[in-house]
């Protein structure tokens, strides 16, 4: 058998026929592996060791020529390389799964490259601190944790990928360019925790995405966006700009959260929004179907429900400002959604039939709302509302404001705080409240706001919240 020479730079694989794994670790300066050929026969683990010996004693001596017709090939289930190991290049006649390298978090290997692997396996370079570049362009999936913690990578190439598996990229800090165009499913914090203000991921190749020069997504055939799919983290460094999802139908929870500088987000399609899917995002200038509504809006004309805390913001509602959140099919807003909308001036809700707990808390500029089908209100909903509220309809795709007042036609229930007003800014003695089928309403449901008129025959203590209301 040969004697292992600890030169060898390069190895290539020739005639190879099967093997359960390799293991390089012998060979310390070895930087690239370069495979050829397509025969894929069984030999024994004796004969592949005497093989792989005698080529790394004659890899450096095979020319161009040669390699072009040379006939072999096997890939290994697992792989064991060498430190010094900087690149891996697979055969575009191998169509399986990239294995996993068992030396992972120690090797050096900066450069995959596998033009017919299919797939990549679960935990198959995590922790790999060396990797810069990825070239897969037929791989369809990449599994759980495949490239997680690999902090290095900057730039990916998934040309054909319809799935990335949970935390498939997590915390690739470095990232930059992902080319990603027919992805269907983001899985949960697949690609979460990036921090780089020049990523895009997605389709690179579409002109108008190029030409942006913010950090940002386009996927355009992404379905669904998995739990903390591209959430951001708490030191404020993620600085995706914009999200262009035209047919998604469900963002999972903390979805986007915490992408402080994101702004514009094309969601037309989404149905369901989770729990504190974009908490703390408090940049955002348009968000749904951008392409039928002006800045500083939120139109999502499909939503069927938004979950707890979906766009809270966090900071006291210094940067928000939007003005208008129209949500036509929405029938159910979870506790804090809209938390903190201090600008938000028009709210549509026509076909919701409850809204949680300080779901819209400090609405300080909120003048006009439409909710006719609204039974129940949480508590603190609309607390610190500072003008007096009017109801509006849409008609033919027109407001319509209803002669002035705040008429809740469906209303039953309204609970503790809900209208509180703030003393020291409510435009006192102009407020008028209709509520024909309210049978239960907190005695300080409107207190502070200062009402004229209360307009509910089913409400035993009537007089009472009338009273509170004109305290402060």
């Amino acid at each position: 058998m040969p004697t292992i020479n600890n030169n060898i730079q390069e190895i290539h694989l020739i005639n190879c026929k099967e093997l359960s794994s390799i293991d390089f670790s012998k060979y310390t300066s070895v930087k690239k592996i370069c495979m050829y050929g397509n025969t894929l026969e069984k030999s024994t683990e004796a004969q592949w060791k005497t093989m792989i010996e005698q080529l790394y004693t004659l890899s450096t001596n095979i020319t161009k020529q040669e390699q072009q017709k040379i006939a072999f090939f096997a890939i290994p289930k697992t792989i064991t390389v060498s430190a010094s190991l900087k690149h891996i290049q697979l055969p575009r006649t191998y169509t399986g799964e990239i294995p996993k390298n068992s030396n992972s978090s120690q090797s050096q290997i900066q450069y995959l490259s596998a033009l017919g692997a299919t797939s990549v396996a679960q935990d198959a370079f995590k922790d790999q601190q060396a990797l810069t570049e990825l070239y897969l362009p037929n791989v369809r999936e990449v599994k759980s944790n495949a490239f997680y913690h690999c902090f290095k990578i900057e730039k990916v190439s998934l040309d054909k990928c319809e799935v990335l598996e949970e935390g498939a990229f997590r915390t690739n800090r470095a990232l930059q360019s992902m080319y990603l165009p027919l992805v269907k499913k983001l899985g949960k914090l697949s690609i979460a925790y990036t921090r780089s203000n020049k990523l895009k991921i997605g389709d690179l190749n579409n002109q108008e995405f190029k030409s942006q020069s913010e950090a940002g997504l386009y996927l355009p055939f992404c379905e669904e966006i998995g739990d903390g799919a591209c959430r951001g983290d708490n030191e404020d460094k993620v600085q995706i700009v914009n999200v262009n999802c035209p047919v998604c139908k469900t963002l999972g929870v903390e979805a986007f959260r915490q992408l402080t500088a994101l702004k514009i987000v094309n969601i037309p399609e989404v149905e369901t929004i989770g729990q504190s899917a974009f908490e703390d995002c408090s940049l955002l200038t348009k968000v749904g179907d951008i392409n039928d509504i002006s800045n500083n809006s939120i139109y999502l004309p499909k939503v069927k429900s938004i979950a707890n805390y979906a766009f809270k913001n966090g900071d006291k509602g210094q940067n928000i400002i939007i003005q208008s959140i129209i949500l036509p099919e929405c029938e159910r807003i979870g506790r804090e959604a809209f938390m903190r909308y201090r600008t938000m001036k028009t709210l549509s809700i026509p076909k919701c039939k409850s809204i949680g707990i300080l779901s819209f808390y400090d609405p300080y500029k909120l003048q006009e709302l439409e909710a006719t089908e609204l039974e129940t209100i949480g508590a603190n909903a609309f607390q610190y509302a500072s003008v007096p509220i009017r109801s509006f309809k849409t008609v033919n795709g027109n407001k319509k404001i209803d002669n002035g007042y705040l008429e809740l036609p469906n209303c039953k229930k309204i609970e503790t705080k809900a209208f509180w007003g703030s003393g020291a800014h409510s435009i006192r003695g102009t407020n008028v409240v209709k509520l024909p089928k309210c049978e239960s309403a907190a005695d300080d449901s409107f207190r502070a706001a200062y009402l004229t008129t209360l307009d509910a025959s089913k409400l035993s203590n009537r007089a009472k919240i009338l009273s509170t209301s004109k305290s402060g």
